[in-house]
């Protein structure tokens, strides 16, 4: 029987059949977190196993879990900023990453997280960023981006511009911009180039 997240302790050892079990459950966001934690515990006691199966096994079968169901925890997000090659980040799909600002080692960071490559959504709203920090941030973007909101910073029609110009941009889903400044306002040359957009706000 799957262990329940709410008497998971430190010294609750996980172990492959309870991974099988869980991953073949109907997915919900108790199920995500109990993933992570079985994935983060089994990886303290045994990472070579981790790699050779537990990751393998979890990638395969959590595929028709929903992206938007498999957000970084903090923690986790914390960690690879330590490690970034940390192998068990292969199974996010959703970043939100804080303190961007005011650690500016952390931007660079984040084109070497393992989860980089396999992020659908990129949630960098409200990190006051401007123009030229974006556009570093999102010059290389994850290759599986769909959805990217870059709402609440602090950037100007130039950076709009710039973002017209990404080829990256015809492949997303979502973007959400606003609140925009009172000198932001024409999105004409932007909604032409993101022809794939079904939500834009």
């Amino acid at each position: 029987r799957p262990l329940i997240w709410s008497v998971m302790t430190a010294t609750t050892t996980p172990d492959f059949g309870e991974l099988r079990s869980l991953l073949n459950q109907p997915e919900d966001a108790t199920r995500w977190r109990t993933l992570c934690w079985m994935l983060e515990r089994a990886w303290e006691l045994a990472p070579r196993e981790v790699e050779r199966a537990w990751l393998p096994y979890t990638l395969s079968h959590a595929r028709a879990w929903p992206d938007a169901l498999r957000r970084c925890p903090e923690r986790w997000y914390r960690r690879m900023l330590r490690e970034p090659g940390w192998p068990p980040g292969q199974i996010v799909r959703v970043l939100r990453p804080v303190g961007l600002l005011e650690h500016p080692r952390r931007m660079a960071a984040l084109p070497r997280m393992s989860c980089w490559p396999h992020l659908t959504r990129l949630e960098l709203s409200g990190q006051r960023l401007r123009d030229a920090q974006l556009e570093a941030l999102l010059d290389a973007p994850p290759p599986a981006l769909r959805a990217l909101d870059i709402s609440r910073n602090e950037l100007s029609a130039s950076a709009l511009a710039w973002l017209a110009t990404r080829p990256w941009l015809r492949e997303l889903r979502a973007l959400s911009l606003g609140p925009l400044r009172d000198d932001v306002q024409d999105l004409t040359h932007l909604t032409a180039q993101a022809n794939a957009l079904t939500h834009l706000h």
